[in-house]
């Protein structure tokens, strides 16, 4: 199958609307990525300067345009902000995706996040007919695995040396969730 979206999908939940992500944002993107309590288990750099935030809204919209993944900004209902993003970073069509999120810090602990990956899990099993998403998560990065925990994702193991980033290797901690309406 073909990835057969021509517009950006966009995505609601009771409380955050998910959309794409375009320049009109980069202060929003900048302010997430410039936390370094945002980035420390990210394979990204603190962005320094506002200008360092157009490369990352630049490979959002490329990941579209080239059918290879969509990534959402996430906006609180009625307001015009991205408290963060979050996306199917890569798919098979039918089999398997993987997601990746983040948060502006100042928004933790309120349940968003939660409330966006369901959304984007919902829409992957739905549209994509992915039979499970996977998310990555570097070891020690505790907040991460208690959301994704509590949206229903299981740990499977950790993944040795599976990521290089920055002269490094980090094994990554690996957990899934299974599209119920697949029965083996």
């Amino acid at each position: 199958m073909n990835f057969y979206f021509t517009e950006f999908p966009v995505l609601t939940s009771s409380r955050l609307q998910l959309v794409q992500i375009d320049e009109t944002h980069l202060h929003d993107i900048f302010e997430i990525f410039s936390n370094e309590n945002v980035v420390c288990y990210y394979n990204v750099e603190q962005l320094r300067t506002l200008e360092d935030a157009k490369p990352i809204v630049d490979w959002f919209t490329l990941k579209f345009n080239d059918k290879k993944g969509l990534r959402w900004g996430i906006m609180l209902k009625g307001e015009s902000k991205i408290i963060g993003t979050i996306g199917i970073n890569t798919f098979t069509w039918g089999h398997k995706g993987v997601i990746g999120y983040d948060l502006n810090a100042g928004y933790w602990n309120n349940g968003y996040m939660n409330e966006a990956i369901n959304a984007v899990v919902q829409f992957g099993f739905e549209a994509f007919g992915l039979a499970r998403i996977e998310a990555e998560v570097m070891p020690g990065n505790m907040g991460s695995e208690k959301v994704l925990l509590k949206s229903g994702f299981e740990y499977e193991g950790t993944l040795r040396r599976t990521l290089y980033w920055n002269g490094r290797w980090y094994d990554m901690q690996m957990y899934s969730i299974l599209n119920p309406a697949i029965v083996v």
